[in-house]
């Protein structure tokens, strides 16, 4: 344990020179579990961070790239994160010090080879540059300049080094989302960039960071078109990594197509029945994991909220139909589901199911009924006519999902749609006859009181 002295920044607010191993001991025991210690470390660095706050960035930015401690390298790179919208543009933080802030920084990318360091110094990285160039309206201060950052994070993402090359995607992207109007310019340059690396032959994590820069550059571009020849690389990653067995940096790069759906889907549009089709192989791939297979859904059901005439033209609903029910079928069995208390809570036995179930609510809600209906009710019957149990219950609950979303036509025939639901009444297995309460009692909110003054004898004798 380091002991700390009464004020253990004095050193450093006098701005004397001050020992790393000094300035290293204060940083533990800012990290100390003794309230007492720790109390007293805190104290002494919010004085530096006002009194001294070059000797602190200067500190910092050396622990970061020199010091033997993984621990202090990671707690310095936060540190310096988070103190750099108060000191890299205050009055007392000489040029000096910036430039030193600066030097560590890039040396350190160049130097780290702990992936979760190089993380944190990529993100402190483009918050001082966000700063340097953005100062506080308090702090007096015109922009700053960083010349060599931009061809220094090029060289990064051209290096021979994987590590390098995702480091200097994640900075580009960081900086896209602040400085995108500086950084739109340069398009073209990027563009080559980001194609190159979603075409990495060595690195899925490199492919990964390269789609996400490109996502948040593109919000910054005067026209997306420029961006138009990356889609195909882009869907690469996602088909790539499944190849590879990768299914973690598959899930990363559909997160960030689903992203582009809700924020930029024009984008998307002169590929996106190319990339519903993936959406919908991976789907249906049974031997992916569920969280990965929902994400596909995901990307259709976000297309089809926000492109729902695109979605028509492309006649997907008749795939896409089925591919809700057939995540519904996942639903398992309970011997004691007639004993227990929980109510009809299928979300306990498949997220598949749950999200099935939701997916052909959105749809139906968004596509509509005139789209959605014809293709539903022409599994409808087949599937409540089918000797297992599971598939009676999907076939009813998925008319129970689409009646808001289909409700005019639902409507215009309601003697057969509540003639399927009575039929189930007396089925062998509880768990339909529970579903064809259910749909009948969605349908009764849903259609009363209609559905009441017409239904109410033969649902009553059922």
């Amino acid at each position: 344990m380091h002991d700390v002295p009464t004020d253990p920044g004095a050193s450093l607010s006098a701005g004397r020179n001050v020992g790393m191993e000094d300035f290293e001991n204060l940083l533990r025991t800012l990290m100390s579990p003794e309230n007492a210690s720790r109390g007293l470390a805190e104290q002494a660095y919010e004085k530096v961070k006002l009194e001294n706050p070059g000797m602190l960035l200067s500190c910092l930015g050396q622990t970061v790239r020199s010091c033997a401690d993984p621990t202090l390298k990671a707690f310095s790179a936060v540190l310096l994160r988070r103190c750099a919208p108060e000191t890299i543009n205050a009055a007392a933080t000489s040029d000096d010090a910036r430039e030193l802030v600066k030097s560590s920084l890039l040396g350190s990318l160049q130097e780290e080879t702990e992936r979760s360091i190089r993380t944190k110094v990529a993100d402190t990285t483009g918050t001082i540059a966000f700063h340097l160039m953005n100062p506080r309206p308090d702090s007096g201060r015109a922009a700053g300049t960083w010349d060599e950052l931009i061809p220094f994070l090029v060289q990064c993402c051209q290096s021979p080094s994987a590590s390098h090359r995702e480091s200097g995607l994640s900075i580009i992207g960081g900086l896209a989302q602040w400085l995108g109007d500086k950084l739109a310019p340069q398009g073209e340059a990027f563009k080559a960039i980001f194609a190159a690396c979603l075409a990495d032959p060595g690195s899925g994590q490199v492919r990964l960071a390269a789609i996400e820069a490109t996502c948040k550059f593109l919000p910054s571009l005067p026209d997306h078109a420029l961006f138009a020849d990356l889609l195909v690389p882009m869907v690469q990653v996602v088909t790539t990594a499944l190849g590879q067995g990768d299914e973690a940096t598959a899930r990363a790069a559909l997160e960030h197509l689903i992203e582009l759906v809700e924020d930029n889907n024009k984008f998307l549009r002169a590929r996106i029945a190319d990339i519903s089709a993936m959406a919908l192989q991976v789907c249906g791939t049974d031997t992916l994991d569920e969280g990965t297979r929902q994400l596909g859904m995901e990307f259709l059901v976000s297309v089809s909220e926000k492109s729902p005439g695109l979605v028509r033209k492309m006649n997907i609903v008749e795939s896409l139909i089925p591919m809700c029910m057939q995540f519904m079928l996942t639903i398992e069995d309970d011997d004691e589901w007639e004993t227990n208390d929980s109510g009809f809570e299928e979300d306990e036995d498949s997220e598949l199911y749950t999200a099935g179930e939701d997916a052909l609510y959105r749809i139906s809600v968004s596509i509509g009924g005139n789209t959605v209906l014809p293709v539903l009710t022409g599994l409808v019957g087949g599937f409540v006519a089918h000797a297992d149990w599971r598939n009676r219950l999907v076939g009813l609950m998925s008319v129970c999902q689409a009646t808001e979303g289909c409700s005019k036509q639902l409507s215009d025939n309601l003697q057969d749609v509540v003639g399927v639901a009575l039929a189930r009444f007396t089925d062998d297995h509880p768990r339909v006859r529970h579903a064809a309460l259910h749909t009948l009692g969605t349908m009764a909110a849903d259609f009363g009181p209609d559905l009441q003054e017409q239904f109410h004898q033969p649902i009553l004798t059922g």
